[in-house]
C-alpha cells in the first residue's frame, strides 16, 4: 500500500483547516510536494490529447494545466473529501479539470471568435467516499505501455483509470473516488483495459521477434547420409558466381 492510499483524515484535518478558512499560503505548502507529478501527469495527457485530435499544441500546455487545477483546487477546497489525501484529490482534479477544457475547446471550434479563454465549465461532482483499500496491481501493464496505440485506442474512461493504477498507483477505493465510479464497474473498465494493452504489447513484441530457422535432419540415399538441399531464395541466386 502507497502513501497515497494511507492519507488518513486525522493528518489531515490541521494543515487543511486552515486552507478551509481561506490561508492561501497553507494551500500553497499543501500542494507545492505535488507539483513535479502534477506536471508529469499534465505532460503526459496532453500528449494522448494531441495524438487523439482533442487538442492542438497551441490549445494548451502542461503549466497551464497544473495552473487550472491548482486554481480550481483553491475554488472546490471545500469539496475535498477529509478521508482523500491531497495529491490524490488534485490528480483526480486533473482529469476533471483537462476534460472540462477540452468540451470547452470542441465548442470553440464551433463558434468563431470563441477563444481557450473561455470560462471552463464547472463540474459539481461531489467525491464521497472515506477510506483507501489496498492497490491493485496492474501486473501486465507498465508506464511505458501507456503512451503506446494500444492505450491511445481505449475509450477516455478506460485509459484514466489505467494511468491512476499504473502510473499513480491508486487503489481501487481512489479510482472510484476520483472518477465517481461504483467500485465494480472500475474494476471492469481496469481490468478490460489491462487486457487489452497488455495483449497489443504481447502481439508487437511476437511481431519484432526474429524468426529462427532450424537445420534439415539428414536424410539416408543408397547408404549415404546428405542434408536435404535449401531452399535458394533470389538474392542467393544473385549472389552465387558460378
Amino acid at each position: 500500500m502507497t502513501d497515497a492510499d494511507t492519507g488518513s483524515g486525522a493528518l489531515l484535518a490541521g494543515p487543511w483547516r486552515g486552507v478551509l478558512a481561506g490561508d492561501k499560503d497553507a494551500y500553497r505548502r499543501a500542494v507545492e510536494p505535488h507539483l513535479p507529478e502534477l506536471l508529469a501527469a499534465a505532460a503526459r495527457e496532453l500528449r494522448y490529447r494531441r495524438a487523439v485530435g482533442d487538442l492542438r499544441p497551441q490549445d494548451l500546455t502542461a503549466d497551464e494545466l497544473v495552473g487550472e487545477t491548482l486554481a480550481r483546487g483553491w475554488r472546490d477546497r471545500a469539496r475535498k473529501p477529509a478521508g482523500l489525501e491531497v495529491r490524490a484529490w488534485l490528480l483526480g482534479l486533473e482529469f476533471k479539470v483537462l476534460e472540462s477544457i477540452v468540451r470547452s475547446e470542441r465548442r470553440a471550434r464551433k463558434l468563431a471568435g470563441v477563444s481557450l479563454e473561455a470560462a471552463v465549465e464547472e463540474e459539481a461532482q461531489a467525491l464521497d467516499a472515506s477510506r483507501w483499500e489496498d492497490t491493485i496491481p496492474a501486473h501486465d501493464v507498465t508506464p511505458a505501455d501507456l503512451d503506446a496505440a494500444d492505450a491511445y485506442a481505449l475509450s477516455r474512461q478506460e485509459r484514466e483509470a489505467l494511468v491512476l493504477v499504473v502510473e499513480h498507483q491508486f487503489s481501487l477505493k481512489a479510482v472510484s473516488m476520483v472518477m465517481n465510479l461504483p467500485p465494480d464497474q472500475a474494476l471492469r473498465l481496469l481490468q478490460g483495459a489491462e487486457r487489452r494493452v497488455a495483449a497489443g504489447r504481447l502481439a508487437a513484441e511476437g511481431a519484432k521477434r526474429p524468426v529462427t530457422m532450424e537445420p534439415s535432419p539428414p536424410v539416408r540415399v543408397k547408404g549415404s547420409t546428405r542434408h536435404r538441399p535449401r531452399s535458394i531464395s533470389p538474392s542467393d541466386c544473385l549472389s552465387r558466381k558460378d
